[in-house]
């Protein structure tokens, strides 16, 4: 068995949102979280088991055939990633559709990367949360939409400092990627009150942006 231990970096990260001894949001692991750890050659699935919530938890690999003698680079959540462990970048997506979670976020829409030479693997989120509260009831979406039409989900690569420890720059895919994000409550409603998180590629809107309920009244 092959464990490495994964703990929250000094951004908001993967996966879930709890509280700090301070009261204040940590992002936390969640019991059955999987990872893809890639060693330069092929990606592996780690998956951790957790009594409760925490914000270090290890991850465990049953098979006999993995190695790592020039780093990995891990990405959450687990799926099938390009990365190239020499220039230390990886391919990542946002998803354009995302499922609304009151006081936290859609654990798939949150990518977070990792680089280490170690056993030990220190997250960054990919995209940036957007933070809001719904003041109307009966919505049951919500769109955001940048104002110059940028990229703001799908296919994005990322590219990790020199000596890894954190993301130099994330740079979406224009020719593949969406020009808007959707929050959705599902077959329910937002609750009124309640803090929700929208994950989009990180960037400068050059004219702004415009969140939206796409059924209510003109």
């Amino acid at each position: 068995t092959v464990t490495f231990t994964a703990m929250i970096g000094d951004e908001s990260t993967r996966t879930t949102l709890g509280t700090n001894e301070e009261g204040k949001p940590q992002s936390m692991w969640t019991d059955g979280d999987r990872i893809m750890i890639h060693n330069g050659t092929e990606g592996f699935e780690f998956a951790t088991s957790l009594d409760a919530d925490a914000a270090k938890a290890d991850f465990t690999y049953s098979g006999d055939d993995f190695t790592a003698e020039d780093g990995v680079i891990a990405v959450y959540p687990y799926g099938d990633y390009t990365a190239d462990l020499a220039a230390k970048t990886v391919t990542v997506s946002i998803p354009s559709l995302q499922h609304a979670v009151a006081d936290s976020y859609d654990p798939e829409s949150a990518a977070a990367v990792a680089y280490s030479t170690t056993n030990s693997l220190r997250f960054s989120n990919v995209p940036a949360l957007l933070k809001f509260t719904v003041n109307n009831s009966g919505v049951k979406n919500v769109i955001f939409t940048g104002l110059a039409d940028e990229c703001v989900a799908g296919p994005a690569e990322v590219v990790m400092t020199e000596d890894g420890s954190s993301i130099a720059s994330v740079a979406g895919k224009t020719g593949d990627g969406t020009a808007s994000v959707t929050l959705s409550a599902g077959d329910g409603y937002f609750e009124t009150g309640r803090t929700y998180y929208m994950a989009v590629l990180p960037q400068a809107l050059q004219e702004g942006f415009v969140m939206v309920d796409p059924d209510a009244d003109a």
